[in-house]
């Protein structure tokens, strides 16, 4: 079987509800997937379980050379991953450790644990086996965890660019009021054209210079820095033979803690109240 059909059979099975605990997990997806991207399961002190770091243990080190951490995967039980960074990111931090893996079975948070910034700016991607897209499952789980390229330090290399990349990323979008009230302030030639533009295409008369600039002037100006960001999670789930879907309300405030309950009403209180 290809690493694709893998997948696709692991996600049928997580559709099922095969894998009841994180003993299941790690047996029936982790070590799976490992053999297939060509990790020697059977060679000591490169797949590494229950890895001691500091009086506590994560769940796999992946070694090389044998005996050298260079990825830790904490495992956990399907759908119980929230609030986890903290452990796995001790054990990192630890050991200096550049890849760490929190997973479920179903969903696979990858990041680059020797990067800046809080532990959520430094996930790179996360990957989901039943709502992602299978051919991009493959090829993130071929671009981090391939143990060729473990051993030959792409893989090392190629996390530590895409969490530069989406750092950037990051950044662009945080400060695109900035840019957006600079283009205002500026009065930005290309900015009024195409506002002439659309203008002339939509009555089929261009407006004056100064009406468009009358009109940039007093438009309201967003806020540099947004106070909080708010995310809706949609959990689908199956009871009495019916699809049902559970929403909840993530919140993160400006302090960077993140309000996350079962119950949306929490965490909108909150936000009111801020």
């Amino acid at each position: 079987m290809t690493l694709k059909e893998h997948i696709e059979d692991i996600s049928n099975q997580l559709k099922q509800g095969a894998f009841a605990n994180e003993a299941a997990v790690s047996f029936g997806i982790i070590h799976r997937i490992l053999e297939v991207l060509g990790w020697p399961k059977y060679t000591p002190q490169v797949i590494i379980p229950e890895y001691g770091v500091g009086g506590q243990r994560v769940d796999f080190a992946l070694c090389h050379p044998p005996g050298k951490p260079l990825v830790f995967i904490e495992v956990k039980q399907v759908g119980n991953l929230d609030g986890a960074e903290d452990q796995l990111f001790g054990y990192a931090f630890r050991e200096g450790v550049p890849i760490a893996i929190l997973t479920d079975g179903q969903k696979w948070r990858f990041f680059h644990s020797t990067g800046e910034g809080r532990y959520r700016d430094r996930k790179v991607y996360e990957l989901d086996l039943i709502e992602g897209d299978i051919e991009e499952g493959k090829e993130r789980l071929d671009r981090y965890l391939n143990y060729s390229a473990i051993q030959n330090g792409d893989a090392v290399n190629t996390i530590k660019i895409d969490y530069q990349n989406v750092s950037k990323q990051r950044e662009i979008e945080a400060r695109l009021p900035e840019f957006w009230n600079e283009l205002l302030q500026e009065k930005n030639e290309y900015l009024l054209l195409a506002v002439m533009e659309k203008a002339k295409n939509k009555v089929g008369h261009e407006p004056t210079v100064e009406q468009v600039v009358v009109f940039l002037k007093n438009l309201s100006v967003p806020s540099v820095k947004p106070t909080f960001v708010t995310n809706v999670v949609s959990k689908k789930l199956k009871q009495n033979n019916k699809k049902i879907v559970i929403k909840k309300l993530i919140v993160t405030m400006p302090d960077g803690k993140i309000i996350d309950h079962h119950h949306g009403k929490k965490p909108l209180l909150r936000l009111l109240k801020s």
